[in-house]
């Protein structure tokens, strides 16, 4: 019966190692200069909208704190429309049309 705390120790070190070693990596990476921009491009009838985002959002919470992700409206349907508005309140992030990506990259 010990050895099964022993091997589940060892297990939930190397665990706990790896991730101060992800710590140390992430903080010596760090992006200072500005804000990464993400643009999630949607248009018509999308299947998988939940999951892309919710990758999106993973990938931004483990690369850098200054990262921004954009859903890009390039004619949803309907269906679409509601579940992406409904995930992106969520997580905070915002939706826009084609015309105004240029005016937000601009105002970055």
């Amino acid at each position: 019966m010990p050895e099964i705390f022993i091997v589940l120790f060892i297990i939930l070190s190397i665990f706990g190692l790896v991730n101060i070693v992800r710590k140390i990596i992430m903080w010596l990476l760090k992006y200072d200069d500005g804000e990464i921009i993400t643009v999630i491009p949607i248009k018509g009838h999308c299947e998988n909208v939940e999951y892309r985002i919710r990758c999106a959002y993973e990938r931004a919470n483990w690369s850098s704190e200054n990262h921004r992700i954009i859903c890009l409206d390039k004619g949803m349907d309907d269906e679409t429309r509601i579940l992406c508005n409904k995930i992106c309140e969520r997580f905070g992030i915002e939706i826009i049309s084609s015309p105004t990506l240029a005016q937000v990259a601009k105002n970055t």
